[in-house]
């Protein structure tokens, strides 16, 4: 019986083998120049445009002074982007601002001005490699309050869109309003909210915002800045919220700065390889 069932048992073995070797000979070959090789990898912020990043921040007062000082904490980077954020309890006009060492040039980017005043200058792409002590100049004398801030990534002419609003009535809710659309996908909003009445209290970032610098000063009015940043990779429009914890009269305004490189999206994986043909391409080869 053994024997009779041998044939059968052979034919079988053969059947198998025959299906192995067929479906060995129509997978692709595994040539090494071909394999794909998939591999997760970070990428740069370059690679991008989402290249801006906050660096430092300082601040400085001025009680009735032509003048108001403050100084950074380490050495700029040349080639980045330093804001000056000016609060004043009347309306002087800002003659000019400076910084030394450096000699960078600032110029105002956005502003608002009514009982009080509210400005971001900027200087772009700076002279850096110093610790500078950067001086605004008002036309008289004036009680402020300044914030220094330093970016790295921003665009040489970075300045886009800007939106402001008075909150005369008390409240603990305060937003810039929102701005325009912007010129490209990735920039840089920089908000600033004032604190124009005496009661003190604390600041809290809303909207995907970040901290910058909470400051204030008694000298000769007391008073509360608190500035925060966001960084984008879509052209809608935005609005600087925070709240306070005590209900405030606020002055708050916003501005916009494009980053280096407008991108162009998330680059494909292993983009800088070349892709392995179709499995049918290979099985012909």
């Amino acid at each position: 019986m053994r024997q009779r069932n041998l044939p059968a048992l052979v034919l079988m073995v053969a059947c198998v083998m025959q299906v192995l070797q067929t479906e060995h000979l129509s997978r692709p070959r595994r040539n090494h120049r071909y394999a794909p090789a998939y591999r997760f990898r970070s990428h740069p912020p370059h690679r991008f445009g989402l290249t801006a990043a906050l660096v430092q921040s300082a601040a400085g007062s001025s009680n009735f002074a032509s003048t108001a000082a403050a100084t950074f904490g380490s050495n700029t980077t040349t080639g980045n982007t330093i804001f000056v954020v000016v609060a004043t309890k009347n309306d002087v006009a800002i003659s000019s601002i400076s910084d030394s060492p450096g000699g960078n040039t600032y110029s105002q980017r956005c502003g608002v001005a009514t009982a009080n005043r509210l400005d971001i200058w900027s200087a772009e792409n700076i002279t850096g490699g110093t610790i500078p002590t950067i001086t605004v100049n008002f036309s008289s004398s004036e009680t402020s309050m300044i914030q220094i801030i330093e970016f790295s990534g921003l665009a040489t002419s970075a300045f886009d869109q800007t939106a402001n609003q008075t909150q005369f009535t008390t409240t603990t809710g305060c937003t810039s309003t929102v701005t325009a659309t912007l010129a490209q996908a990735n920039e840089v909003f920089i908000g600033a909210h004032v604190n124009r009445s005496t009661d003190a209290g604390t600041w809290t970032v809303h909207n995907g915002f970040s901290l910058i610098l909470d400051s204030s000063t008694s000298s000769g009015m007391t008073q509360q800045m608190h500035t925060q940043y966001l960084v984008v990779s879509a052209t809608t429009g935005q609005e600087s919220i925070c709240d306070h914890s005590t209900s405030i009269t606020v002055i708050s305004l916003v501005g916009s700065f494009k980053a280096s490189s407008a991108g162009a999206g998330f680059p494909p994986l292993d983009s800088d390889r070349k892709r392995p043909p179709y499995p049918h391409a290979l099985a012909r080869m």
